[in-house]
């Protein structure tokens, strides 16, 4: 069941809608997300590429639960893709252990896409 604004009425409405038509309506937005990790392993500098085949490709974030994701990722990089444990939660925790350990963060470059 989905709720939320009917776009013609302007009211709340709920459906109900199939696990295939689910699949169907973030199927595009997965093939985006597969040609972008594509896209960023093809400008990959060579001694982070030798890193990235060794160690293989890591999902974090509640996206990576998404069913046949690492799957696809996989399929398509040639890549070892695994999930990280808890991954909702990776990315918080890596913060964290960032800012206590002050040596960890000298060694990480931030950039910033703002212009």
């Amino acid at each position: 069941m989905i709720r939320g604004r009917d776009l013609e009425t302007g009211l709340p409405k709920t459906i109900k809608l199939l696990p295939n038509e689910v699949g169907e309506s973030i199927a595009l937005e997965l093939n985006k997300i597969i040609k972008l990790i594509t896209s960023v392993l093809d400008e990959t500098p060579p001694e982070l590429m030798d890193d990235i085949l060794k160690k293989g490709i890591l999902l974090v974030g509640n996206g990576a639960k998404i069913k046949g994701l690492a799957e696809m990722i996989e399929a398509e990089t040639k890549i070892c893709t695994r999930i990280a444990p808890e991954p909702g939660l990776a990315v918080i925790k890596g913060c964290g252990q960032l800012v206590e350990n002050k040596k960890m963060l000298k060694q990480i470059k931030l950039v910033s896409i703002l212009k």
